[in-house]
């Protein structure tokens, strides 16, 4: 899809989710990304995504924290 500033991609991604009171799961979820966001997608990014406790399947993106606050959140 074409948009001002460029294009925008559909991708799904899968992810696991860690949440900050423990435990782990995976989860896929499709989400728009800008040319631009496309070169930033990499195995082993950290994001930040928002889920249902009640039903772990829905998970939304939310962003993708700075390289310094997530080198900071995967030390504590």
């Amino acid at each position: 899809m074409k948009v001002r500033g460029g294009c925008v991609h559909t991708v799904k991604l899968y992810v696991e989710v860690t949440p900050e009171d423990g435990g782990r799961f995976r989860a896929e979820m499709i989400v728009p990304v800008s040319d631009k966001g496309i070169a930033r997608l990499k195995e082993g990014l950290d994001i930040l995504v928002r889920y249902d406790p009640g039903n772990m399947r829905k998970v939304v993106f939310e962003s993708i924290p700075d390289e310094k606050s997530a080198e900071k959140s995967r030390h504590h």
